[in-house]
């Protein structure tokens, strides 16, 4: 049984905008590829191609960071639920990985610049530091 659901319910949601946002990112890296299969069979569009090939790219590196994310997300997940099957000293070392996850996480949304920040971002961040509060006090 996992004694910290709010820390499951985190990842889940966490989890769900990644999916959310990969599969939106999949539709405009095709939409991308059409318009580059255009440029090249289209002459004199070299810079175009080169200037889409970029973007490509950049959204390429985008969805590797997201997937990246994803699966951090599926360990801390793992981790959680394992938390109480294990011997203390397990534990222990779950509860630090969790909170060394949780705490990168935060690093990454106090990052974000303040105009660039939405509701859903400060209410990640409270969570956040909620959680870690709560892992904390677990001693």
């Amino acid at each position: 049984s996992n004694q910290f659901p709010e820390l499951a319910i985190y990842v889940e949601t966490e989890i769900k905008v990644i999916e959310h946002e990969l599969l939106s990112l999949h539709k405009v890296m095709v939409k991308l590829e059409l318009e580059m299969k255009e440029a090249m069979d289209t002459e004199d569009c070299e810079a175009e191609f080169e200037s889409l090939s970029l973007d490509w790219l950049a959204l390429n590196k985008f969805r590797s960071e997201l997937d990246e994310r994803k699966q951090d997300l599926l360990t801390l997940l793992n981790e959680s639920l394992s938390f109480v099957s294990v011997v203390f000293s397990s534990r222990q070392q779950n509860r630090k990985e969790c909170l060394k996850f949780l705490r990168q996480d935060l690093k990454y949304l106090f990052e974000v610049k303040g105009w660039k920040k939405t509701r859903g971002h400060k209410d990640q961040e409270k969570n956040v530091l909620d959680l870690i509060l709560k892992l904390t006090n677990m001693a």
